[in-house]
């Protein structure tokens, strides 16, 4: 083990405030459709990619026009989280997670 992967080590174990780690399941019904969309698309069987500088690159082909169309959604989501999605958790008086709310950094709205 490197020095430096140590003493972060020595430092959680000193750390007073650490009190419990807590883990959050999130579920595809927590984002929104604006969070699916994006410069991947659908057209036909094929998934291509829009450079926003009048080039399209033809990423994948499918076996049909709706797996395309998943898998699209899937790459902008992917996309989105490479973005920096914020999560804001709210918990009870007993610092037990009640929602959460998954909205992309720099976007006030959700």
């Amino acid at each position: 083990m490197d020095n430096y992967l140590k003493g972060i080590i020595k430092e959680i174990k000193q750390h007073e405030t650490i009190k419990q780690c807590m883990a959050i399941n999130i579920n595809i019904d927590m984002f929104e459709k604006h969070h699916f969309e994006g410069e991947y698309f659908a057209d036909e069987n094929s998934v291509k990619y829009d450079n926003q500088n009048g080039k399209i690159d033809t990423i994948l082909f499918c076996d049909d026009k709706e797996r395309a169309k998943l898998i699209a959604s899937c790459l902008n989501l992917f996309e989105t989280l490479q973005d920096n999605i914020e999560l804001k958790i709210e918990v009870d008086d007993n610092n037990i997670p009640q929602s959460i709310n998954i909205n992309k950094k720099g976007n006030n709205a959700i």
